[in-house]
């Protein structure tokens, strides 16, 4: 499918009143363009029947228009942002839902851009927004020129980052330090923000809430373009103490892989009104009280501490051991994978390694990213289901959700039996083509 001249990109937030007159006006405007476009329609976690009357309007024209389902309201710039890393016009039109801003005004936009201009804005003297949102939107742009240290859970940093145009100095003047973690953060968008930023501090950091969250880091210091697995998740900070373990035996030679402990004054006390569960994770040793953090992790040739996986990431197939988070790591190495997760399925009675990536092409990679991946797994650990998503799902806290998408795509394994699937705009997973 060749891409769209256009992309029109509006977010969506408890619009049920408003979206059919918006459809009943939009798609005759966009229809008298003369030019190929494509409508993303962003919903941001509405409690309403948002999501349906989306849905409705997809199939009604699955032509043109994409939707995007947020797992929670992220606010409208997040939105906004979600929609632009999916967007393939050479153009780009946002619109707000509420019809304050015409939709027959983006033949006028564009015909400006034509003209050679790069952006093209416009203002409705008269909105009729409340006092509320003119002092909060007003505010949140002082608020993000002055942001001096952005700290973003990996999926959201991804968000954030897009297609890359908005990482530069203009858009955020002061910052001078990027955070992630976590969650395993794709080398590709950490190389883009040390990239065009690069005096700013870009960090990878790892600590669970048990141990009061950051307890490592990792600051990059140079570009590795050609790191494949994620950046190293670094040393302990001060008063943190780390030790890896395996089988009871404390690890200390490089690449040697174990469970993670982490060890301090700031781990916590325990679960309340759960005293088993707090026995089986915190452990004392000559006086000093440990988190398992159940995250597989070994050191590098320099003494720092990587993410392998997770302990339940750890799997058992035909007597072989295989961790899942290794399989993860290596298809985000490719380059059209932004997200991924890996699992076990069940497919006819039997146990099946399953890859769902989320991608921002419009063709997802699929024979050519397990050719990649055979020449860098095993047989035995190379996926036998692979799954494609284009739109993120992402937990209330920001994460990519694997629960939720894996227990989407066993859902379609037992009804369809097949090993290829693709996400759908409705929210489930369907044989691939």
């Amino acid at each position: 499918m060749s891409a769209p001249r256009v992309s029109v990109v509006i977010p969506v937030y408890n619009e049920q009143e408003v979206l059919p007159a918006l459809f009943a006006r939009l798609y005759p405007a966009l229809d008298a363009l003369g030019r190929s476009y494509e409508l993303v329609l962003v919903d941001d976690g509405s409690r309403d029947a948002s999501p349906r009357l989306l849905r409705e309007q997809f199939e009604r024209r699955p032509d043109v228009t994409r939707v995007l389902l947020l797992a929670g309201n992220f606010g409208q710039h997040m939105a906004i942002m979600s929609a632009f890393e999916h967007s393939r016009g050479l153009h780009v039109v946002t619109l707000d839902a509420d019809l304050q801003n015409p939709p027959e005004d983006i033949a006028l936009l564009l015909a400006k851009m034509d003209e050679g201009h790069d952006y093209v804005g416009s203002i409705r003297r008269q909105r009729s927004d409340s006092w509320w949102r003119h002092v909060a939107s007003r505010a949140m742009n002082v608020l993000r020129e002055r942001i001096t240290h952005l700290i973003a859970v990996s999926t959201l940093l991804a968000l954030i980052t897009g297609d890359g145009r908005r990482v530069n100095r203009e858009w955020m003047p002061q910052l001078t330090m990027v955070m992630t973690g976590a969650e395993v953060c794709d080398p590709k968008v950490i190389n883009l923000w040390k990239k065009n930023l690069p005096e700013a501090r870009v960090i990878n950091a790892y600590g669970p809430t048990e141990a009061t969250i950051v307890c490592l880091t990792h600051t990059i210091e140079a570009i590795d373009e050609a790191r494949e697995a994620a950046y190293p998740i670094g040393r302990p900070l001060q008063g943190v103490e780390a030790r890896i373990v395996d089988a009871g035996r404390v690890v200390t030679l490089p690449g040697e892989a174990g469970e993670l402990w982490i060890g301090g004054s700031q781990v916590m006390s325990g679960y309340l009104d759960a005293p088993a569960e707090t026995a089986r994770r915190i452990v004392e040793q000559a006086g000093v009280r440990y988190y398992r953090t159940g995250d597989i992790c070994r050191y590098t040739e320099t003494g720092e501490i990587e993410f392998v996986g997770r302990r339940d990431d750890e799997v058992k197939l035909a007597g072989r051991r295989i961790h899942l988070g290794e399989l993860r790591q290596l298809a985000l190495s490719h380059p059209a994978v932004g997200r991924a997760a890996a699992g076990l399925v069940d497919v006819s009675g039997r146990k099946r390694i399953a890859l769902i990536v989320i991608s921002e092409e419009e063709n997802a990679p699929g024979e050519e990213l397990l050719d990649f991946l055979g020449t860098k797994l095993p047989a035995y650990m190379r996926p036998q289901v692979l799954a494609s998503a284009h739109s993120p799902c992402v937990s209330s806290t920001g994460k990519t959700d694997e629960r939720q998408l894996l227990e989407l795509l066993q859902q379609a394994c037992a009804r369809y039996g097949a090993d290829r699937y693709a996400y759908s705009a409705d929210g489930q997973f369907l044989p691939a083509a």
